[in-house]
């Protein structure tokens, strides 16, 4: 059996195709353990979220449908149900303390990399943790400024960053707007049994 844990924290806010076939592809190229989805609860970064249970639902459902009976694949309510602000650098300790023996992964976008030295105890993070990055191409092409960034991080802080190619783009922001404007390309980007529970709970 592996040692290593996969952690995919986000707001989730709605849950999309993309970030299920983020989950796949790392059950494709890692070899893991598990794989804990972590919807936030109240992001100390993020403003005018949807409910976390709501969103702790949506993932619920959409995992329970996309990943049938895949035991690897695991929700984890541990930041829903933390009081206050939700720290990502809590949440890695929690899974350390739980798995003392096992290399913890954080899996990210390409995007959150850019800026994880705004996080709080991002150095924990960064010494604690072998960071996952999703990197997506732009007209063909990968962003150099990410494997500059991911250079530096391991250069100054002895990060542990791992590159991934992952062909996908769409963004939760871009489908919120999206169905605020009842544009239905929407659709498209979220399984049909999370749609029809945004369209029966009318979010968004």
């Amino acid at each position: 059996m592996s040692d290593n844990i996969c952690l995919f924290g986000g707001t989730f806010d709605p849950i999309h195709i993309g970030h299920l076939k983020m989950i796949s592809t790392i059950l494709e190229n890692i070899e893991i353990q598990s794989l804990y989805v972590i919807p936030t609860g109240d992001s100390y970064l993020k403003r005018g979220v949807t409910d976390a249970l709501i969103r702790y639902d949506m993932c619920r459902i959409a995992l329970e449908d996309y990943f049938k009976n895949n035991s690897k694949v695991i929700l984890s309510d541990v930041e829903v149900k933390r009081e206050g602000p939700s720290y990502t650098f809590e949440t890695i300790k929690y899974f350390k303390d739980l798995y003392p023996n096992k290399t913890i992964f954080f899996l990210i976008g390409e995007d959150s990399l850019l800026y994880i030295d705004k996080w709080k105890n991002y150095q924990y993070i960064l010494n604690d943790s072998t960071l996952l990055v999703l990197r997506r191409r732009i007209n063909g092409n990968f962003n150099v400024g990410t494997e500059a960034e991911a250079n530096r991080l391991e250069r100054e802080y002895k990060a542990k960053i791992k590159l991934i190619d992952f062909d996908f783009d769409i963004s939760s922001t871009s489908l919120r707007e999206m169905l605020e404007k009842g544009d239905n390309r929407a659709e498209k980007y979220i399984i049909p049994t999370v749609y029809a529970f945004i369209k029966e709970k009318n979010l968004y």
